[in-house]
């Protein structure tokens, strides 16, 4: 993110909830992450995004707190607050209590402004609370390097498309399509990342075997989404 931020002239900050501030420590763990981070707004409760990040009160009461509306609203909020060109917003329940069956423990909505474009989507991860402000940290900032490498108008506008399309919103389509992962979302990167690289039938036997491997190894996968890092460890375990 911050060699891309830096290559642009972009600066970037965050507002955070369930992950409490630990997007903006990774950001400002690389040296002359200065250049490039403004700052964060560790938005906790709901009367922080109302009164520093302007979040509509009537929102928050009517879709909650975790919510597409909600976190678009706490990441423009950022953005014109501390005056930067991009904003990243996280907003869950990181667990292991709050969830409802509308919004299982793991939901997190993660919101990437920059300049005018903005684009956000639903995640569901699991039930361990660590894993999940590591989870909803590394794929906020994934969808932020998406954000400043490619048309996320044009895959915004995609799966709006399909929501409507399939006569639901889009945190029903989430939840249709985390039920139906077999393993569920933790493994959804070594599909986005492996299977255009390797083919389907072998990250499916990856993810097949996936509890049967050492625990090290499993971190490392779930902590590292680049290609090359599938990659070595599909090299390495199976070929």
């Amino acid at each position: 993110v911050g060699l891309l931020l830096k290559k642009q002239h972009k600066t970037i900050a965050t507002a955070e909830s369930c992950t409490g501030g630990n997007i903006a420590h990774q950001l400002t763990l690389i040296p002359g992450s200065s250049t490039y981070f403004k700052g964060s707004v560790v938005s906790y409760a709901n009367e922080v995004k109302e009164r520093v990040l302007g979040v509509n009160k009537n929102d928050i009461e009517i879709y909650g707190a975790v919510s597409q509306p909600v976190v678009e609203q706490m990441a423009r909020g950022v953005q014109r607050l501390v005056d930067t060109d991009c904003a990243i917003a996280v907003s869950g329940i990181a667990g292991p209590g709050g969830g409802t069956p509308e919004k299982p423990v793991g939901t997190v909505w993660i919101a990437v402004v920059c300049g005018d474009k903005l684009y956000s989507e639903m995640f569901v991860f699991g039930n361990n609370r660590e894993y999940n402000i590591e989870r909803a940290t590394h794929r906020a900032l994934l969808a932020m390097v998406k954000m400043l490498t490619e048309n996320y108008d044009l895959v915004q506008k995609k799966i709006e498309d399909a929501c409507t399309k399939a006569g639901r919103n889009r945190e029903e389509v989430t939840l249709i399509a985390v039920s139906k992962t077999k393993p569920v979302p933790m493994l959804t990167e070594i599909y986005e990342h492996g299977c255009r690289d390797f083919g389907e039938n072998k990250v499916q036997e990856l993810v097949d075997k996936y509890e049967q491997l050492p625990k090290d190894i499993r971190w490392h996968m779930i902590g590292h989404l680049q290609r090359n890092k599938v990659k070595y460890i599909v090299d390495k375990v199976y070929m």
